[in-house]
Parts: structure tokens; sequence; C-alpha cells
């Protein structure tokens, strides 16, 4: 295995990579930016839907939110709170828009825990502004954030359901036949 590397403004490349196999030989000419870039280059952290809030920066990215936070109170040590951390991080996603999610880790934060009187960990509050609506303790499964969640009116489709559909078409045909 050969490899010669040249310097040309400020970017490495590739000039060939070879590989000798019995009776068989491979050149490639490759760029900087592709082969070189992936093998070498510091990948940065992907970027999360979800901020991470502090004492600090607590009334900047909650109280002053456009749109309802639902806000994880978590520890680090806490196996509840690894088994949740997915199911925000998906809905963090698909209600981007609807809902502002955030983490605290109490132990970093034990102010914002304060602010909640967290008694036991996850904790998850949901806020409109800077007043608690509801909240609720402990690992849930999507499915039942989702329902909680739609409760409040958050996460709700804007479109409607076959059977509303369905419901108006009968209605409709009702007042056609009536005419």
């Amino acid at each position: 295995l050969t490899l010669r590397e040249r310097s040309n403004n400020e970017n490495l490349s590739l000039v060939m990579l070879r590989t000798t196999l019995p009776r068989v030989t491979v050149c490639h000419l490759v760029a900087a930016h592709s082969l070189w870039g992936r093998l070498f280059a510091s990948k940065a952290p992907p970027t999360s839907p979800i901020a991470h809030v502090t004492g600090e920066n607590y009334d900047e990215v909650v109280t002053h939110s456009s749109i309802p936070v639902l806000l994880d109170l978590f520890a680090t040590w806490c196996g509840p709170c690894r088994t949740l951390s997915p199911v925000l991080e998906k809905l963090a996603t698909t209600l981007h828009g609807k809902v502002k999610i955030c983490k605290v880790d109490v132990d970093e934060s034990p102010d914002v825990a304060d602010r909640f009187h967290v008694k036991a960990v996850p904790t998850v509050v949901l806020l409109r502004g800077s007043q608690q609506e509801d909240s609720f303790t402990g690992a849930m499964s999507e499915e039942n954030v989702l329902q909680w969640l739609k409760r409040h009116e958050i996460g709700q489709l804007t479109f409607p359901t076959m059977s509303t559909v369905n419901t108006h078409k009968v209605q409709l045909k009702r007042v056609l036949h009536t005419a």
C-alpha cells in the first residue's frame, strides 16, 4: 500500500492510492474533500433539536419562548431518564414548531429543579410562557407522551380525519335530498 500526498492551496490531495493484490492492481485518484476529509477530519457532533437549559439561560430559552415548552428535568445517572430521552428526541423532531423540548440536568442546575419542586427524575413539565400547565414523573412511551400532549392541544392534526369527512358527507347528502 503506497500513499502520496501533496499540498495545493491549503488542500491536501491524495494523488494516488495504490493497492496491489495478487494479479490485481487498483489505482484511485481521490479528492481531498471526499476521502481524506471523511477519514481524518474532525467530525462535529450532530445538532440536537433539544435545547439544554441551565440556570443562566432559563429565561432566554424557556420564559421568552413563543411556543409551549416541554421541560425534561433529568439526571445522567437515572435509568428511566435514559429511557425517556430517545422518546423526547424523536418528539422534538416530529413536533418541531409546535412545542420546544428542553432538558435540564438537575445535578448541574439545582436552582431550576428547585423552581419546580422536583422530588424524582425524570420530571417533565409543560410550560406556556412562565406558567406551569401540567407535569408528569417517570418514563413514558412515545404514544403516552403524545396522548398527554394532545390533552393540552399540542401536536394535534389540523387536517380533518376520515370520520369527520364521512360525517360531513352524510350531512351534505341529507341536505341535498331535502332540497
